[in-house]
């Protein structure tokens, strides 16, 4: 029985050592630069159009996760992404930008962005992981995203100041940047998440994506985390390299009852702002959407 026991025991260790390493593997891999990405049955738009609509919008994992250990089963949670892919089809959004979407969940293993671009009727997506929890064969990979019309190529994804330690990722921020094919024309654009803690960290990174830039204009959106009026919003509106409604009143956040406008949608110079408007949704998430329109400049 000792000699049983022993050996049970020892077989623990290296079964617990085992987990421990593919844990530690799975968030210290730097596979993460490399963004995912991937088309639907849905053919890609050739012509370019003279206005563009964009659309920004936290998803919150996309209903999947109710807090803690609990998660919806795969059948519910596609029928909840039905829902936000109606919502986004009714803007008639030419360009998404997802934050805190779920690219891979061991408990409840649907790939949103992919199933929405299908759902919504985009051509291609891209998604970038903030965090990569758990392990390679079961963990949950959540991030943001772009979904496109048009067609769109990966370039990287790139972590932002303030990154928080694998085992502990909550509040960990990075930006997708994609090159997306407008007809010949190629547009820079990056979906945004920033620091939602830290106000003073937010305005470095705020500086950091500007700087990554180098004058360069190109289409921003996503969930920034502050208001129009914030010094990190300032930033972005000072560098010259973006037209937007700079002085939004219409609040995103929360859902219910929104106070403040923390959810932007920013275009390259050289593009003309025709319009910003939040979509009225109380159900779907606890930030609401951002649709803006613009006006392309003539070739």
């Amino acid at each position: 029985m000792k000699r049983f026991l022993k050996r049970a025991a020892i077989g623990l260790l290296i079964l617990g050592a085992a987990v421990a390493g593919l844990f530690a593997w799975n968030g210290l891999s730097t596979a993460w630069r490399t963004p995912d990405a991937g088309v639907t049955n849905h053919p890609a738009a050739i012509e370019r159009p003279p206005a563009l609509r964009v659309l920004a919008w936290n998803i919150a994992k996309g209903g999947a996760h109710f807090g803690g250990t609990t998660f919806r089963s795969p059948d519910s949670a596609r029928a909840f992404l039905d829902r936000i892919a109606a919502l986004i089809r009714d803007q008639r959004a030419d360009i998404v930008f997802l934050s805190e979407t779920m690219h891979e969940c061991g408990p409840c293993p649907v790939d949103q962005p992919a199933y929405l671009a299908e759902a919504a009727g985009f051509h291609a997506w891209a998604f970038g992981a903030n965090y990569r929890w758990g392990l390679p064969f079961y963990r949950i990979v959540n991030g943001i995203a772009v979904l496109s019309r048009f067609p769109l190529r990966p370039v990287e994804t790139v972590q932002l100041e303030g990154e928080r330690p694998f085992y502990d990722p909550k509040g960990n921020r990075r930006m997708l940047w994609v090159e997306i094919d407008l007809a010949g024309e190629p547009l820079t654009a990056a979906s945004v998440w920033l620091d939602s803690g830290n106000s003073e960290n937010r305005l470095v990174q705020a500086r950091s994506v500007v700087d990554r830039l180098e004058g360069r204009p190109a289409l921003l959106a996503g969930d920034f985390n502050c208001p129009p009026a914030s010094p990190e919003m300032a930033v972005f509106r000072d560098s010259g390299l973006f037209v937007a409604d700079f002085e939004a009143k219409d609040p995103s956040f929360p859902a219910r009852g929104p106070e403040q406008r923390i959810d932007h949608v920013l275009g390259p110079r050289g593009w003309t702002h025709r319009s910003t408007v939040v979509v009225h949704d109380e159900e779907l998430s606890d930030h609401r959407p951002v649709l803006a329109e613009f006006d392309l400049p003539a070739r």
